[in-house]
């Protein structure tokens, strides 16, 4: 038989399907990573592709019992360097994970900022991320070899390569090279399909015209219509808002977690850009978003972020240029020049060198907001956090990756009414601060400003009249008449609480409205953010320096480990003490820390009035007794970082037993895949080629020992050399006794020739 006649890949058809395979590659993979900004390494990503291409193009074009072997040897390769870098994998997820999750955020305000939790510098999560991203391409690129190099199948391949590109799909205008390159490699596999499996040669030649064709006529069509100017259709808006609103309703309502377990979405924390105008329905699923250790036992308010600036609906921090002068490094410098080497958060905490501190270890789980959330009163300086620093006077930002951290706290400091003044550097910083205080934080919108009046009057006509006959007014000024801002709070509280009730279902407020008006004029109902926000601007608009905070309240009972649940998550008011610092101001009627006021059968009842200062609850003698300092000289102990135990560990049984798993179940997809295709080139429709195929796999069995049956060796002549050539009767017939003699070779070899006739040979 001239077995020269069977078709070979040629050079021209591997060029035609190695451009098809890269555009198909590469175009989804670039599409996904620029939709959602990924931070890969572009040399190390498209080399990587690229020689991905030309493997996948390799095995597919490679006879079967050729192209197997090297799929299989691929295949334990693969798995054996996914073993070795685990850990940059993990890290790449994580880092995928959130970027899009950030990214959807951007659209809609439900979806919460995500960060890793683990220690990398922005090298190396770029080296994972691009690790990552190449894993999962040489699995596609498995997949697209398959169905475009060997099945040529044009509607499947069009589906398998729309699966990277799904989740950008609405983000907006698509990249248009990425979308160019994408409709230029399925458009050439469309044109040159059928001809394909007819002549591949001539598809070649038609695959190699079309591409160039194809892709000019879409890059004129986006020169035509710039995608600046693409208007999409009404429907299309309005499938993407509904899109979004599921998400944001799924986020609320669901407990995310990724691998092991760990919760990937929050629905509620502190966030340093607070929208107001997207506050609707509360829900929380009591997932944990915070682990804490401390020896302390108390109500402890964790602070993530205070707002300054209230603007259409939305709190937000100060500009940048707003510390130029007042802060480096996070801690306050004088008129001198000179820093204090204090952040205005510690302030609390320093007059009070004969108290006792504790340590307070917390774990990020799921909180938003990239920020470390914190007690009062932290003793921790700017030099001594690591993996974190302050962030201006609002807050501490935690490094990228790093979950764990260390602060030190002392909570007796809480009360100022029996601290004594900052000693002489202390309180030269704290003066300096304290006119940053004034010139910032009594911020009110005009508009906002004259519609507060009706109440603003009415608060002023309390306070002077508490001045004037309550013990409360002869308390603060016998002792400090810069007290007196507590009981503006207080009263303020106690107006708010008379105002409004504590409604968890509040819708969010119509359009056109003012978040805090219509809540103080129009609805009287909401939660902790309504209150705080209320708050805030009616003590400002009485004078007295505050801002708004978010961040989670929890109950320590016994010293140790605790959870905190999402549920947890509260906003409240800090007004600022001349002397003293920032101060906490609970303006929520009822609040009781992670027990939800007034929520879900809650059997504790909720106090009819609170008290306008969170305090902390008095605590006994804990059974490790937390360390004492007689007013130190030195430093107190660095904050200590931990990287972020376990997130990133395996079960060392886990990838040993993953990887045999994919071992065995490997040589059945090799002989699933390699029977349907020989099952397809036996009975195609062209008998010549038909043929063709049953005597080349009748040949291959008797090289392994079985016998080329008399009427395959005649019928194979005929179709080589006859005019006639064979017809599908006799293909059959050819079919049938290949078939039996394959049988018959199985049965009579001992079982470890079987074992290879099945499992290596794939013959039987």
């Amino acid at each position: 038989m001239n077995r020269s006649s069977s078709p070979r890949p040629s050079a021209l058809r591997l060029l035609a399907d190695g451009l098809l395979l890269g555009l198909l590659l590469w175009a989804p993979v670039g599409w996904f990573c620029t939709a959602f900004s990924l931070p890969v390494d572009p040399l190390l990503l498209y080399g990587g592709l690229t020689l991905l291409t030309l493997l996948s193009l390799t095995i597919f074009s490679l006879p079967l019992r050729f192209g197997m072997p090297l799929l299989f040897l691929s295949s334990l390769l693969w798995g054996q360097l996914v073993w070795r870098i685990w850990e940059d994998l993990f890290a790449g997820q994580a880092a995928i994970q959130c970027a899009v999750v950030n990214t959807y955020s951007e659209h809609f305000p439900g979806l919460s900022r995500l960060v890793p939790v683990m220690e990398r510098t922005p090298e190396q999560w770029s080296w994972a991320v691009t690790l990552t991203v190449l894993a999962a391409a040489a699995v596609y690129a498995v997949l697209l070899g398959l169905l475009v190099v060997r099945l040529r199948s044009c509607w499947v391949s069009g589906l398998a390569v729309l699966v990277p590109v799904i989740p950008a799909l609405p983000l907006g205008t698509p990249p248009i090279l990425w979308l160019v390159l994408l409709l230029t490699g399925w458009g050439g596999l469309l044109l040159s399909a059928r001809s394909a499996r007819e002549d591949p040669r001539r598809a070649a030649r038609l695959t190699l015209a079309a591409l160039p064709l194809v892709g000019i006529t879409l890059s004129l069509l986006t020169l035509l219509v710039p995608a600046a100017d693409y208007q999409p259709p009404a429907w299309v808006e309005d499938g993407r808002d509904t899109l979004f609103q599921t998400v944001g309703d799924l986020s609320l309502s669901l407990n995310w977690t990724g691998p092991f377990g760990r919760s990937l979405f929050s629905s509620a924390g502190s966030t340093a850009t607070v929208d107001l105008s997207a506050a609707g329905t509360q829900s929380y699923d009591g997932h944990t978003v915070l682990r804490i250790r401390t020896d302390y036992t108390g109500k402890l308010y964790l602070r993530g972020y205070s707002a300054a600036l209230y603007q259409d609906n939305r709190w937000t921090p100060l500009e940048e240029d707003a510390y130029a002068s007042l802060l480096s490094d996070g801690a306050v410098v004088d008129s001198t020049g000179t820093s204090s080497g204090l952040n205005p958060l510690n302030f609390p905490a320093r007059a009070e060198a004969d108290l006792p501190y504790y340590a307070f270890e917390v774990e990020q789980v799921s909180a938003p907001g990239g920020c470390v959330y914190f007690p009062y009163q932290i003793l921790s300086r700017p030099e001594e956090l690591r993996g974190a620093s302050f962030q201006d006077d609002s807050g501490i930002i935690r490094s990228p990756l790093v979950g764990k951290h260390t602060v030190y706290f002392r909570p007796g400091a809480l009360e100022p009414d029996a601290a004594p003044p900052l000693e002489w550097q202390d309180a030269l910083a704290e003066q300096e601060y304290q006119a940053f205080v004034q010139q910032h934080y009594l911020q009110v919108p005009d508009d906002i400003f004259y519609a507060l009046s009706p109440h603003v009057y009415a608060l002023s006509d309390r306070l002077f009249q508490a001045q004037m006959s309550s013990s409360r007014y002869a308390f603060y000024s016998a002792y400090d008449p810069t007290r007196a801002p507590q009981l503006a709070a207080e009263l303020v509280a106690e107006y708010l609480a008379e105002l409004a009730e504590y409604d968890l279902e509040t819708p969010p407020v119509p359009d056109g409205e003012d978040f805090t008006l219509y809540f103080l004029n129009e609805s009287h109902r909401g939660y902790c953010m309504h209150f705080a926000s209320a708050g805030t601007l009616l003590l400002r608009s009485l004078g007295i320096p505050a801002r708004y905070v978010s961040g989670y309240v929890t109950n320590v009972k016994t010293p140790g480990s605790h959870s905190v649940p999402d549920r947890a998550a509260h906003a409240w008011v800090e007004i600022y003490l001349s002397g003293y610092g920032w101060y906490p101001v609970e303006m929520t009627p009822g609040y009781q820390g992670d027990a939800l006021p007034w929520s879900q059968g809650e059997s504790e009842e909720p106090v009819s009035t609170p008290s306008a200062t969170p305090k902390p609850t008095p605590t006994p003698k804990p059974s490790a007794a937390p360390v004492q300092t007689p007013r130190p000289t030195a430093s107190i102990p660095p904050a200590q970082t931990q990287d972020d135990g376990g997130t990133g560990s395996l079960p060392g049984w886990l990838l040993p037993v993953g990887i045999l798993l994919a071992v065995c179940f490997l040589p059945i997809l090799i002989r699933y895949i390699t029977g349907t295709l020989r099952r397809r080139r036996l009975r195609q429709e062209d008998p010549h080629r038909a043929m063709v195929s049953i005597y080349r796999y009748a040949r291959r069995l008797s090289r392994h020992g079985g016998t080329l049956p008399p009427l395959v060796e005649e019928l194979a002549q005929k179709a080589a050399f006859s005019r006639d050539g064979v017809t599908l009767e006799e293909c059959r017939l050819a079919r049938k006794a290949a078939s039996a003699e394959a049988e018959r070779l199985y049965r009579s070899r001992p079982w470890w020739h079987r074992l290879l006739l099945r499992w290596f040979w794939f013959l039987c």
